[in-house]
């Protein structure tokens, strides 16, 4: 905010000359201050941590001595300690991407696709990661994220390589289709056609923009 000393009026904006007067301005207001202190907020995060990794290392614990006594086919305490580490492993990707959730996205993708197909082995390799959960998983990616653009109002530069790296990640499921088959295709099919059409807009709308991003980070 500046002030013309002639006028004694407050003038918004970076104008060089005083609209009533047209004098010179030469007067800038310094921003007010809060006569109150700015308290930052705590949080007792060693305390969370710590709490975490007792829970984490008690359910291991607990796990293991419960199939030491009753011993099953399945080696279900593997799957706890595989379930933990996941568990580590996405929030640790969420804290340190959250500046970015875009990249945060695409990160969980790789990671929970890697897990769902984990599971499905260790539970008999039924099928259900290449059948539903990736297909299902890619589909939700890609709405959140164009979601998760359309609100945080991220800069093009921001997202755009993640949002199509996104987009060829949901077109994996083709690959289930034609080199396995599966005994429901239809949410593969769905995986695959929205992925498509994300990537023809992105080309339509976003091409230019998508185009300098690729120069930029390949100092072309």
């Amino acid at each position: 905010m500046r002030e013309c000393k002639s006028c004694r009026v407050k003038i918004k904006g970076i104008r060089d000359t005083c609209p009533l007067c047209h004098n010179k301005i030469d007067t800038e207001i310094p921003p007010s201050h809060s006569p109150f202190p700015t308290i930052p907020l705590r949080y007792k995060k060693n305390l969370a941590i710590k709490l975490l990794i007792f829970i984490s290392l008690t359910v291991i614990i607990i796990s293991f001595s419960v199939y030491y006594i009753f011993p099953s086919e399945t080696n279900w305490p593997l799957l706890v300690l595989f379930g933990v580490m996941s568990m580590w492993m996405v929030t640790y990707v969420i804290v340190r991407k959250t500046h970015n959730l875009a990249k945060a996205i695409t990160f969980l993708i790789l990671i929970v696709s890697f897990l769902l197909i984990f599971w499905d082995k260790q539970t008999g390799d039924r099928g259900w990661a290449v059948t539903y959960a990736i297909p299902i998983l890619n589909i939700s990616a890609i709405i959140s994220m164009f979601v998760t653009v359309r609100i945080v109002k991220l800069a093009v530069e921001d997202y755009i390589l993640y949002f199509v790296a996104s987009c060829f990640f949901g077109l994996a499921p083709f690959f289930f289709v034609l080199f396995r088959e599966l005994e429901n295709p239809v949410p593969s099919v769905i995986s695959i056609a929205l992925s498509l059409i994300m990537l023809v807009a992105l080309a339509i709308f976003r091409g230019r923009e998508m185009w300098d991003v690729i120069k930029k980070k390949a100092y072309l």
